[in-house]
């Protein structure tokens, strides 16, 4: 995490300050927004590397947040304690739900922010649901995404970094490009692509 730039958009003070404290302790420098107004501002900055948000702040939510990163590029998880809430237009975004361990939440940064997932989950936060299935047009782009996705989860757990978001995150995107194979073929996953995320110490190539 050392020299990331991220935006922490929290509107729970005690929260707030802990996640700044844990992020800025793994090298991070923390953009810390507690209104969605104030989050907006900061998510131009030009430098931005990944947004840590929580999504209900009373009776506003943070898809505005969500769109501007998205126009960015700028790739970005949920840390919300109302994970079941969450539009299915997100269900492709790494959800950590509160309350959660630090590493739980450095390994989901890590996830997306690695160099062979960054540009795949800005194209799935780019619509998620319905929108991924358009990017999933050739099914064997979709095999080759979740392959890449399954040995970076493998990689990060042998660095020792928590991937249990990102596991539930890969099955998710297993199960979308399945569903758009059967609509689309009636067929399925590549055994290779449907198998389990590699154990730790299973080789990675």
């Amino acid at each position: 995490m050392e020299g990331q730039r991220l935006l922490v958009v929290e509107d729970e003070p005690l929260i707030a300050i802990d996640l700044r404290m844990l992020l800025e302790r793994e090298g991070a420098r923390v953009m810390l927004a507690h209104s969605i107004p104030e989050a907006l501002e900061y998510a131009n900055y030009p430098a931005l590397s990944a947004g840590v948000l929580d999504f209900y702040f009373g009776s506003e939510n943070a898809e505005p947040v969500c769109e501007a990163l998205t126009r960015r590029q700028v790739p970005f998880i949920f840390f919300t304690g109302l994970a079941e809430r969450l539009s299915q237009r997100r269900l492709a975004t790494l959800v950590v739900p509160k309350p959660a361990t630090p590493e739980t939440i450095i390994g989901a940064l890590k996830f997306v922010l690695s160099p062979e997932m960054r540009d795949i989950i800005v194209k799935a936060q780019r619509g998620d649901n319905a929108r991924l299935a358009r990017i999933e047009q050739e099914i064997s782009e979709g095999e080759e995404r979740a392959e890449r996705m399954r040995w970076c989860v493998a990689k990060l757990a042998r660095s020792g970094a928590d991937t249990s978001v990102a596991e539930r995150v890969v099955a998710t995107t297993i199960e979308l490009v399945e569903n758009l194979r059967a609509r689309s073929y009636g067929g399925s996953l590549s055994e290779d692509a449907r198998s389990p995320v590699p154990k730790p110490d299973e080789p990675l190539l």
